[in-house]
């Protein structure tokens, strides 16, 4: 059953087209129209069963359309699409013989459906002595369509590769497509987010958006493949055909709110060389990471990758000072390191997404195991305001990431104030030294204050002096060697600062209440127990 919408609002339109999947309920949207006069002369050549049209229109308005067709003996039931405040127009388009009228905001795919299928028995009742001919013809000319896209289909995807195979499948449903600037072009919306309930309809809206599109444009058709995914084969030049990608993800931004990127074959002047043609586009695809989300890709030959190594070499070494400049809550050096290491990433014109998602999770792995390492519970690093890494697809989200990173990092230890970054820093020289002699004027010196300073700012943010600090930080490890039991006393002792054996045995037992060996046997018949 063939219909004709007519709205002077090309949303409208795409809205009502949209709203239920036509063809499987036996209906096919043969045309239309943004006023009366260009819908009278398309119902003269399209001869449509059914016309659902607006009102208020520009030209010609609904009510005179309904009137010239009249005139015209053509054949349609009018269908008015009113607003609340065109119900009297309405009365008068019931007058002139509308079939029945619909409220646009109270639109929905039930009722539009309940609706075209009343009119649909209408019709074949009224017209009862050709039913069975009239049928037949609506359901072979419906099916043209469907039998269309999946010969193209299984063009695209090789299934059909033979150049007389094609030529005769071309032929036999006149699809019209010369054989010169064969050119594809590969849909795919960005669309993360989405419920799935709502990706049928998205899909089939876009869908919709391009084949009207294309309408205007020769020797070219739009071919639907997975959700969200849309193949365009059209004889065009790659330049030509990249400035209808361009007009084509700008009607889907505007009217879905929705970014588009599209992939753009090379031209071929062979039927045969379609399959290639997909294949090439789904390779631009393919490199969307390095580009902005809503490009439009271009095919290029793939070129062998270069510098890898060294690249990832540098950034090594970057990632080591990243770790230390954390360490030392050093916020200079932080954002020097993440500096260079964004730098990289964008300035790396064969980058994959897989070496981009390493990078980030090695910066990620850097900067929460030494944070972690030093801060108390409350002062952990919030990495709750930092995008999950494995969620993201281009690299401009890698970069956005490692940028939020880094003002994140920074604002952390420029929060804590001169006094306690200095004593994070004197407890991390501590923890990565305590086995060598580590003075008060030693660690004064590192961090380029005086001893005395050090010494009462030490006393007041921890509640310790300094050699109680350092001296439980070397029992600490003593006992994790002595529980292993692989070095004897005045190994330990020598391992966590103590070159004199008695003496490490004093401050043990003065710590523990155990001399070493007493703790170790301890430990060994605790253990035996268990």
């Amino acid at each position: 059953m063939k219909v004709m919408i007519v709205d002077d609002e090309v949303l409208a339109r795409v809205g009502i087209k949209s709203i239920v999947p036509w063809g499987e309920h036996g209906f096919q949207v043969v045309g239309e129209a943004d006023n009366g006069q260009h819908a009278l002369a398309m119902m003269r050549e399209l001869d449509p069963d059914i016309v659902l049209t607006d009102i208020r229109m520009p030209v010609l308005d609904g009510i005179e359309l309904i009137r010239a067709a009249q005139e015209a003996k053509l054949r349609a039931k009018f269908v008015v699409i009113s607003s609340y405040g065109d119900l009297s127009y309405v009365k008068d388009a019931m007058r002139q013989g509308a079939a029945d009228y619909l409220i646009k905001l109270e639109l929905q795919s039930e009722s539009l459906m309940e609706l075209m299928n009343r009119l649909r028995e209408r019709i074949l009742e009224e017209n009862a002595n050709a039913a069975r001919s009239s049928v037949a013809d609506s359901v072979i000319h419906d099916n043209i369509g469907a039998a269309r896209q999946r010969i193209l289909q299984n063009i695209v995807s090789g299934l059909v590769y033979d150049r007389e195979e094609i030529t005769e499948a071309l032929a036999r449903l006149d699809i019209q497509l010369p054989e010169e600037e064969l050119t594809c072009m590969l849909l795919h919306a960005e669309h993360e987010g989405v419920p799935s309930s709502n990706g049928s309809v998205r899909h089939r809206t876009m869908m919709n958006i391009v084949e009207e599109m294309l309408e205007p444009i020769p020797f070219s058709y739009a071919i639907p493949l997975q959700q969200g995914e849309i193949v365009i084969l059209v004889a065009r030049s790659a330049g030509s055909a990249s400035a209808m990608a361009g007009r084509l993800r700008d009607a889907i931004r505007e009217y879905m709110n929705m970014a588009v990127t599209i992939g753009i074959s090379d031209c071929h002047d062979s039927y045969d060389g379609i399959g290639d043609a997909y294949r090439q586009a789904e390779a631009a695809m393919n490199t969307k990471f390095l580009h902005r989300k809503g490009s439009i890709i271009v095919f290029k030959p793939p070129m062998q990758s270069i510098g890898d190594k060294e690249m990832f070499t540098d950034l090594t070494g970057e990632i080591r000072k990243l770790e230390k400049g954390v360490e030392l809550y050093d916020a200079p050096n932080v954002t020097a390191s993440l500096n260079f290491i964004i730098a990289q990433i964008r300035d790396n014109p064969q980058l994959k997404k897989d070496e981009a998602l390493i990078v980030c999770n090695a910066v990620w792995f850097a900067v929460h195991s030494r944070l972690r390492s030093n801060f108390e519970s409350r002062e952990m690093f919030d990495f709750n305001s930092v995008l999950s890494v494995q969620s993201l697809s281009f690299i401009e989200e890698y970069i956005e990431w490692l940028e939020q990173m880094k003002l994140a990092v920074v604002s952390l230890i420029a929060g804590f104030g001169e006094r306690k970054r200095l004593i994070m820093q004197a407890k991390q020289l501590i923890n990565t030294s305590y086995r060598e002699e580590l003075s008060l004027e030693t660690v004064a010196d590192k961090l380029g204050i005086s001893a005395k300073y050090l010494s009462i700012l030490f006393k007041k943010e921890t509640g310790s002096n300094y050699v109680d600090y350092i001296t439980d930080i070397r029992i600490k490890y003593a006992k994790i060697l002595l529980r292993g039991g692989e070095y004897r006393v005045y190994e330990v002792g020598q391992r966590v600062g103590y070159d004199n054996e008695q003496y490490f045995s004093r401050v043990f037992k003065k710590i523990t209440g155990l001399s070493p060996n007493q703790y170790r046997h301890g430990m060994n018949e605790h253990h035996q127990g268990e």
